[in-house]
């Protein structure tokens, strides 16, 4: 029993080194910066009005 455990993790850590990890890619069909967000809920959360419409028309319109 001793010796089928690090038979077992030498056999587990062999298949994770084996399987090539895929690198996340973003959307390239994204129109939107994470800074137009971040604008966006900034100048709604200030209460000004006619900036959170400024700042939010383009988010708005591109989630539609």
């Amino acid at each position: 029993m001793k010796t089928l455990l690090p038979a077992l993790v030498v056999f587990l850590l062999m298949g994770c080194a084996s399987t090539p990890s895929k690198p996340q890619t973003h959307s390239s069909n994204e129109t939107l910066s994470s800074l137009d967000y971040q604008e966006c809920i900034q100048a709604a959360m200030s209460g000004n009005g006619q900036a959170s419409d400024e700042k939010c028309g383009k988010v708005l319109k591109a989630s539609r």
